[in-house]
Parts: C-alpha cells; sequence; structure tokens
C-alpha cells in the first residue's frame, strides 16, 4: 500500500484515495464497523494519506488527521498501536500541509488558508 502511494505520490488521485479509505476504520460506515482491520494496515493507510496528498493542503484531510490524533485509544487497541497510528496522523498532516507555512511561494487556492486551526489544536501535542 505505502509503495502504491509513494509512486502517486503528490497527485491526489480519487481511486487511491478510496483504496486508503476502505483501511481506515474511522471512515467506515457504521454498517462495516464489524470488519477487524489491524493497527498497522491502518498505520499504513493513514501514511499513504500523506503521500498521495502531499503538499495539497486538503482541508478534510487535514481536518480528518488532526481529529484522528486527538481521538482516545479504545478499550481493545493496545496502546503502542495507538501511539504508532497518532505519530502516522502527525507526519501525515505535516506532508498535505508541506507548503503552507508563512512566505512559501506555492499559491493555495483551495479554501485551506483560513485553517489556523492547524496551529490551535496541534499546540497540545507540541513539545518544547
Amino acid at each position: 500500500m505505502l509503495g502504491l502511494e509513494a509512486n502517486k505520490r503528490s497527485t491526489c488521485y480519487m481511486t487511491e484515495s478510496k483504496t486508503l479509505c476502505v483501511h481506515i476504520s474511522s471512515l467506515l460506515l457504521n454498517s462495516f464497523q464489524s470488519i477487524d482491520l489491524a493497527s498497522p494496515v491502518q498505520t499504513a493507510a493513514v501514511t499513504g494519506v500523506g503521500l498521495l496528498y502531499q503538499g495539497s493542503a486538503h482541508r478534510l484531510w487535514t481536518e480528518f488527521l488532526l481529529n484522528e490524533m486527538s481521538k482516545r485509544p479504545t478499550v481493545d487497541q493496545n496502546t503502542d498501536d495507538r501511539e504508532g497510528y497518532t505519530l502516522c496522523c502527525g507526519l501525515s498532516l505535516g506532508m498535505v500541509n508541506l507548503c503552507l507555512r508563512d512566505g512559501s511561494t506555492k499559491s493555495v487556492n483551495d479554501g485551506s488558508s483560513d485553517l489556523d486551526i492547524i496551529r490551535k489544536k496541534s499546540i497540545p501535542y507540541l513539545m518544547y
């Protein structure tokens, strides 16, 4: 999965995105929640999102990754698996918003220019 997304890096292909969505349990409908997805598969899918949408400043994925980072682990979830998943959410968030720093020459016209929420929501996760 990661190799495929690395090959399609920064393309935002919808078919690849749908493939990744099937492997992230938070994006599945309630009727499909009974499907058991291994934590490493979900972690690879989240990392694939970062690769596929690298530098795109995609608003939906930015908000999703921020929300996933702030979720608490479920009762049946291993803490180590959750830490790895959260780490990959943070890395993917950084890849998606790679060119959004002040002074960037990249033009952002996709509605994400008001995403000051990234700074506000990520403050608790930053270590000084």
